[in-house]
């Protein structure tokens, strides 16, 4: 319905069959542009000829054609956008008739009579030799017989397998034949038929290239190719000649066999040791067609198709899952369907052919006929027909063999837009043009991650995800089999399948499409965390961390940098520790791949702000700026960094908190220090605050004042200057105030006269504010304008108070008492690390301060 006029079919009127189509043409659906493109020449065709295999290097296919006078044609056809060249090689004699081919894996196949199968090595570099030489065929030119077993001169050689048993013996055939599981009833002449011993069904295990099966009459044959003498089981299939056998190209342990009595049976290859032959069917269907099934053909991209060809002259599709019943009957054909094949690129489309001298293509989504085009340019009946990656192929009984290019733009009107606004990528998609496709689509959701619709760009990036219909399906139980099997025809058409990059026969188109996959993932991974992100969805980033750390490790930059800072901000927000940790180790994968340079943006959001930082002082920053670069450089310095804050910020949910704090930092290292005259010992201005909180908290006053001024003094200019400013106002000197005022009336209510009055227990009481004060006094380099007059009155009236507490203090204390808490009171007041090479000044503070020093010294 939603196609141009031009293009729609009247289906009412045109019935279901192929008589209303011209002969001799390719008529139908969008039938201008399929064409039959090339046909080798009639002096080049095989008489009676059998079967067809194809294989594709790079932009060439080749096919190998076989006849059943024993000949071997080698093919080339190479195809440019919708031009052909068909190029008929060397033809071959092989020691008997042939029934049967199949090629993969850089080996032929041929089944032959008298048991017999043929194995040809033809390699790609074989290939390439043989067009070197140009051995075209001639039908003056003499047919070689292929070398047995080698090969001198590189070419192909043969190779054979025989059922010894069987040809020593015919009696032997029951006892070899160790699996039974026929019940069918068989009339006497079908058995008296069944005395030719051709193998009419040969093939490659896909999966496992050490397996072969093979089809002689009613019995099933399994090979090891490693073996050349009797195959590993030979399977009773039935009790009426068998037509066809296939590997399930989804499952390496899955046979599908049928022949003349309609019925078709699935065997798992699995049980064949079990013993119990009805152990080995794995689904069985009695009667599927009204004739003969001549063709079966799993679907190579879903693994629970299957298409079956009759000499009823109709195709039908089944799921082997559960249905009894077809899924979809293909009408079309006037007489037996000879062969049936799905495509390889497109799960709705496939292609049959008959007696009845037509090829037929159907698209399960242009219902209710499914018809998609056909070719009737035969003389002779359609044996044979193969998809390779691009084309299909037609053998004719006379030989003539076919290339039939379809532009994959064909399918284009027959692509559900899910998002009009993205239909240029679905049309590349459906064309099996990747490259273009992934390119567009990368665009595009880059285009909508920043107009911020992330959503909209995962849904788009999920296009690129290969098809895996056990996820998708609907289960079987739920639904009606049909109305799932229309539903699964609409969602796996418009998904990419998972062999997807077998259809770059470049190997230059087939690195591009590969690196773009990747790039592609990795974009998809990021737009994931960033949703999650967005969402502060810690538990699902949680889940997904292994995953990220694994992409990591097999490729670095997997991850945006900004992706990586935003999932080390949230990991930080919801469990430090294991945030710290996570960039830990993010910034040892950036150093063991020599690219810690990359790490540094993430570094500094997490050490920001930093002692380093200038905000209105240009010039200032314009000249640390080569010193800031050079340190963000040093991986050790920067873990240690890390780690320190770690600790730091960790213990903030600790017991004893600021006690810790103060052990951490000034464990590992003095606040002030410089590392190796470069580097300050503590980098990041929230480890500093944390430190100074704690000294509050400890009540280390004097600490906290003077470790300010130490690091104003270095830090002059920067913004951590103003911020530690900022933080003694509004902290320290409410906190010393409050000290100050408790101790002025302390002092007040204490009575000198009372006899039981202890005036060592007074002092110690209110010892931090007194030795506070003293401290500042002596110590600070630079007292704030607010706090020198509050400070000189505080120390003068200290120094009269303990002048007249330490007067008393003998009269009340013995010497003993006296002398120890004397020197616990020096200890308190003598100079701290950072202090050292403060300089004497003779501000009044500092003055008043020394004479309160000299005076318990001397009291000592």
């Amino acid at each position: 319905q939603k196609m141009t006029k031009e293009f729609v079919l009247d289906l009412n009127q045109k019935p279901a069959s192929s008589t209303w189509r011209e002969e001799n043409s390719i008529r139908g659906f969008l039938g201008t542009r399929i064409k039959a493109q090339a046909s080798i020449g009639k002096h080049e065709q095989l008489p009676q000829a059998t079967g067809i295999a194809t294989c594709m290097v790079e932009n060439k296919s080749y096919a190998i054609i076989i006849s059943k006078l024993g000949y071997l044609q080698l093919v080339r056809v190479a195809r440019e956008r919708l031009t052909f060249q068909m190029t008929a090689y060397k033809r071959w004699r092989l020691p008997g008739p042939a029934f049967s081919v199949s090629w993969e894996h850089g080996f032929i196949l041929i089944g032959s009579s008298d048991y017999n199968i043929f194995r040809v090595e033809l390699t790609i570099d074989m290939l390439k030799k043989i067009e070197s030489k140009q051995n075209f065929y001639s039908d003056t030119q003499h047919v070689e017989e292929l070398p047995l077993n080698s090969s001198d001169d590189g070419m192909p050689y043969l190779s054979v397998y025989s059922h010894q048993k069987i040809l020593e013996k015919d009696k032997e055939i029951e006892k070899k034949v160790n699996y039974n599981f026929s019940n069918e009833k068989n009339k006497s002449d079908d058995m008296a038929k069944m005395t030719k011993s051709n193998i009419i069904a040969i093939e490659h295990n896909n999966i496992d290239s050490s397996y072969m099966l093979s089809l002689e009459n009613n019995r099933l044959h399994i090979w090891d190719l490693n073996r050349t003498l009797d195959p590993l089981h030979s399977i009773k299939g039935s009790n009426f000649p068998l037509y066809c056998a296939k590997w399930h190209p989804h499952d390496r342990d899955l046979i599908g066999i049928s022949g003349k009595n309609g019925s078709i049976k699935i065997i798992d290859c699995r049980k064949l040791d079990i013993g119990a032959a009805t152990e080995l069917i794995r689904s069985q269907r009695q009667n599927i067609h009204n004739n003969a099934v001549r063709s079966l053909d799993f679907n190579p991209i879903i693994p629970f198709w299957l298409a079956t060809a009759s000499n009823d002259g109709t195709v039908k599709i089944w799921d082997i899952r559960k249905t009894i019943e077809p899924l979809i009957t293909l009408q079309g054909h006037q007489n037996m369907v000879r062969s049936v094949r799905w495509s390889n690129t497109h799960c709705d489309v496939l292609a049959s052919g008959g007696s009845d001298h037509v090829v037929k293509l159907w698209s399960l989504r242009v219902p209710p006929h499914y018809e998609w085009s056909s070719f009737s340019g035969f003389q002779n009946p359609i044996i044979d027909i193969r998809f390779s990656k691009t084309n299909l192929y037609s053998l004719s009984a006379s030989g003539k063999f076919t290339a039939i290019s379809i532009d994959p733009s064909v399918l284009n009107p027959l692509i559900e837009s899910k998002n009009p606004k993205l239909h240029d990528v679905e049309t590349a998609l459906s064309s099996r043009t990747f490259r273009n496709a992934f390119m567009k689509m990368h665009q595009a959701a880059l285009n909508l991650k920043e107009k911020g619709d992330l959503d909209g760009a995962l849904d788009l990036l999920s296009l690129s995800v290969p098809l895996d219909p056990y996820n998708l399906r609907t289960p079987i139980s739920e639904t009606d089999p049909i109305d799932r099997f229309h539903k699964e025809v609409k969602e796996f058409s418009y998904l990419i399948p998972r062999q997807y990059l077998d259809y770059c026969w470049k190997s230059t188109e087939r690195r591009a499409v590969e690196k773009l996959e990747k790039n592609l993932s990795n974009q998809t991974l990021n737009y994931r965390i960033l949703k999650l992100v967005k969402q502060k969805d810690f538990k699902e980033i949680h889940k997904i961390e292994k995953q990220v750390v694994n992409k990591m490790q097999e490729d670095l930059h997997c991850i945006e940098v900004d992706t990586l800072s935003d999932v080390i901000d949230l990991f930080l927000a919801f469990n430090y520790v294991e945030g710290m940790e996570f960039a830990k180790r993010m910034s040892r994968f950036y150093k063991d791949n020599s690219s810690f340079e990359d790490f540094i943006p993430v570094a500094k959001r997490i050490l920001s702000p930093h002692v380093f930082e200038v905000s209105e002082n240009p010039s200032l920053r314009a000249t640390n700026a080569k010193h800031l670069q050079e340190l963000w450089k040093d991986f050790a310095f920067i873990m240690n960094q890390l780690e320190l804050q770690k600790k730091v910020i960790s213990s903030l949910w600790e017991q004893n908190t600021a006690t810790t704090i103060i052990n951490l930092v000034e464990k590992n290292t003095m606040l002030t220090s410089i590392v190796n005259d470069k580097y300050p010992a503590v980098f990041s201005v929230s480890v500093i605050q944390s430190y100074l909180n704690s000294l509050l908290c400890e009540n280390k006053i004097s600490d906290f004042f003077i470790m300010i001024s130490l690091l104003n003094e270095i830090y002059s200019g920067f913004d951590i200057e103003r911020k530690l400013t900022k933080m003694m106002h509004e902290v320290g000197v409410p906190t010393l105030q409050n000290l100050q005022r408790d101790f002025v009336k302390a002092h007040n209510n204490y009575e000198y006269e009372e006899e039981n009055t202890s005036v060592i227990d007074f002092l110690k009481q209110n010892q931090v504010i007194m030795t506070s004060l003293i401290n500042m006094g002596k110590f600070m380099i630079k007292i704030p304008m607010a706090l020198v007059d509050d400070l000189c009155r505080w120390l003068r009236e200290l120094k009269t108070d303990l002048e007249k507490l330490l007067k008393v203090l003998f009269s009340k204390h013995n010497q003993t008492e006296v002398t120890a808490f004397v020197e616990e009171f020096l200890e308190c007041i003598s100079s701290p690390q950072q202090a050292k090479q403060i300089k004497d000044s003779d501000a009044e503070y500092r003055t008043i301060a020394n004479e309160i020093v000299h005076l318990v010294e001397r009291l000592k």
